[in-house]
């Protein structure tokens, strides 16, 4: 019962090492995409803002913001204050020069 015991903690930990490497390679690649759109924004006259909160259980976590030269708001988002969430940016972006 006990070599048991072991082989299904093992495996426990095991899993919690994918996952955990899993969760660091997302947030490698949405940290990546999230430089490639604020280049791109700027090449354009935006400005990608990330909202600063760093509580991940506030209702206003994550979310960003595309502010023209000006600083107004370029988008509204779904998220709360009209934020817009990483795939609405990319949309949002890839959606710019189709007058959509």
């Amino acid at each position: 019962m006990a070599k048991i015991d072991k082989a299904i903690q093992s495996k426990k930990r095991l899993l919690e090492k994918c996952d955990k490497a899993e969760n660091q390679a997302n947030a490698v690649q949405e940290k990546s995409i999230e430089i490639r759109l604020k280049n791109t924004l700027e090449r354009r006259g935006y400005k990608l803002k990330k909202n600063r909160r760093r509580d991940p259980l506030a209702i206003d976590y994550g979310g960003y913001t595309i502010l023209t030269s000006t600083g107004a708001p370029a988008a509204k988002g779904s998220l709360y204050n009209g934020r817009l969430t990483l795939e609405e940016v990319v949309e949002w972006v890839d959606n710019m020069g189709k007058g959509i």
